[in-house]
This record gives structure tokens, sequence and C-alpha cells, in this order.
């Protein structure tokens, strides 16, 4: 299909339905959102955000990478880290029914909240 846009994801919320390539803590998912130039994301604790581009279909991370200080378990506050280390990285995108989103060997599928 077409390379993704900003415009395809703005104002969308995703929440994944299968990882490959990692073996996500019981019980969790990982969450998306896109708003306004604003990545929103988790892995399960923390809120997570940083504004964000997409260029030709890959997702970049503009800024820092902002978060809520809750407290959790350990194993949560890895998956934080591990899920903003991917991103940051740069992602590639494609839309087919879902979000899917690849970087290296680690790919996550979502759907769209709400839909």
């Amino acid at each position: 299909g077409e390379a993704v846009t900003e415009a395809d994801l703005d104002g969308t919320a995703w929440v994944s339905t299968n990882v490959a390539g990692h073996d996500l803590v019981d019980e969790t998912q990982v969450t998306m959102s896109f708003a306004d130039g604003n990545l929103g994301f988790s892995a399960g604790c923390n809120q997570m955000s940083s504004g964000y581009e997409v260029v030709d279909g890959r997702l970049e991370l503009t800024g820092e990478v902002a978060s809520t200080m809750m407290a959790c378990d350990a194993e949560l506050e890895a998956q934080d880290d591990w899920l903003a280390g991917l991103l940051a990285d740069g992602a590639d995108l494609t839309l087919a029914g879902g979000l899917i989103v690849v970087v290296d060997d680690v790919e996550i599928e979502l759907v769209e909240q709400g839909s």
C-alpha cells in the first residue's frame, strides 16, 4: 500500500494485539496514540509522549520522551524503557486493517481503539 502519513494517524489511538520478537509482561499491551504531532505511548506502566513525524512511512521521534513517573514493578519499568528505546530508533509503519510497527526483528500489531 501507500506510505503511511501523519494525516493517516492524526487523531487515532491503537492497542496491541500481538507483539513478535519480544515477550511482553503478562496482562500488558502496547498502546499508541497520535494527535497534533504528538505520539503518546505506553507499555503497561507509565504514559510516555514525544513529538513525532512520519517520513516515507517511517516513524521518527522529534523530541525527548516525556514520561509520567508512576512506581511500577521493575519488569514493567523495563518494558517502558524497551518500548521508548525501540521507537526512538525509528519504526516502519504499515496500515493494513490495523497498524503494524516494525523495528528490526520486533513487530507490533495494533488495532484501532473505539473502532
